[in-house]
């Protein structure tokens, strides 16, 4: 039994607790359009030629990422074996983009090199996380940035952990992933480097820029 002169503070304490119950059980986020991702990264990036399909599906995305919003493209390049792919995706679930993608999207080789860096994006420094394995003699290069909003995000598990009373009580935002990869040979590497560097930019502004 409570006693009366506590019941109210028990029941203010209750209705506190049921605050992000019910905006997360009533109040949750609609999904996400499937192609929302692409009319804000268009075909046509700065500096890269038209691009062809990069082979992605949507079963494919839904079952590695749990979104059917995404983005997969591969931009033609004379010094990277196969072109450069670049595959975006939004998902309200920021833990399935962040966690590890790129045993989703680099499935061969061995990794030698992990490591963030920051990129430039219209002259602001934007954090993000450079891959390099090795297979069969060949280099392949990763490199992708994720965005909370619009919001960059360089360590996804303490930017949640701080985003916490945001998350419980605010309205929600997705997370974005842009990941570009490419093979390399060993004379090829740094020039390879330097293309996925300047594509994920290009992305990367764009997505920033759209509205």
């Amino acid at each position: 039994m409570i006693s009366a002169r506590y019941a109210w503070a028990a029941a203010a304490l209750l209705a506190v607790a049921l605050v992000p119950t019910a905006i997360h059980v009533y109040g949750a986020p609609a999904p996400l359009q499937a192609g929302g991702i692409a009319q804000l990264l268009p075909a046509q990036l700065e500096g890269f030629g038209e691009p062809q399909g990069g082979g992605r599906s949507a079963r494919w995305t839904m079952g590695q990422f749990g979104t059917r919003d995404f983005a997969s493209r591969r931009y033609p390049d004379f010094d990277a074996d196969n072109g450069l792919e670049l595959f975006a995706a939004r998902a309200w679930d920021g833990k399935k983009l962040f966690h590890f993608p790129e045993t989703a999207l680099v499935r061969s080789g061995d990794k030698t090199d992990e490591r963030m860096i920051e990129i430039r994006v219209t002259g602001e420094p934007i954090p993000a996380r450079l891959l390099e394995f090795t297979a069969s003699g060949q280099h392949i290069l990763a490199l992708y940035v994720l965005f909370y909003g619009k919001r960059p995000v360089a360590r996804p598990v303490r930017f949640q952990m701080a985003l916490l009373p945001e998350l419980m009580f605010g309205t929600r935002e997705p997370m974005t992933m842009i990941f570009v990869r490419a093979d390399a040979t060993e004379t090829s590497r740094a020039v390879v480097e330097t293309r996925l560097h300047n594509l994920l930019a290009a992305a990367a502004t764009a997505f920033l820029s759209a509205r």
